[in-house]
């Protein structure tokens, strides 16, 4: 009886601060992103280059950065996967929709917060929005020589 109540009160703690409700909107992405890796998995580097571009360019005439960011996410999750060997897993999608969106996300130890932050960072530093929020100086450095490697499109 006394899970049944804990459960309920997180339950309505988190749909309260809207948790619940944005994780099913986040989810939704993620399966379009999902639904994108195969045909994304097939273009050259060139091809994923180019495509990349397209959607910059969209952004840049106006469209809603909303709109486009599944499409660009599963190009920044192909790039990480060819250039890194790293693909970001679900959950680090699900907090790279959130950050995109402004909300603040918390992780767990080893559940991958950089790889999830340089997506978030990666789009919205292509789409001429530069924010990044960094708690420590060592670990700045330390993430910056592990996601930097020279490679260019």
């Amino acid at each position: 009886m006394k899970s049944t109540i804990a459960r309920l009160i997180r339950f309505c703690f988190r749909l309260r601060h809207g948790i619940t409700l944005s994780n099913s909107v986040f989810e939704a992405m993620v399966r379009r992103v999902n639904d994108l890796a195969e045909t994304v998995s097939t273009l050259t580097d060139a091809d994923l280059c180019n495509r990349f571009d397209v959607v910059r360019q969209k952004v840049k005439t106006g469209v809603d950065v909303e709109s486009v960011a599944v499409e660009a996410f599963a190009l920044i999750r192909e790039a990480a996967s060819r250039t890194l060997s790293m693909r970001p897993y679900h959950v680090q999608m699900l907090a790279a929709f959130a950050m995109l969106q402004g909300k603040c996300v918390e992780m767990q130890t080893g559940e991958g917060k950089t790889l999830a932050a340089a997506v978030a960072v990666c789009s919205n530093n292509n789409w001429g929005f530069q924010n990044c929020t960094v708690k420590s100086k060592c670990t700045c450095w330390l993430d910056s020589i592990w996601l930097c490697r020279p490679k260019s499109c």
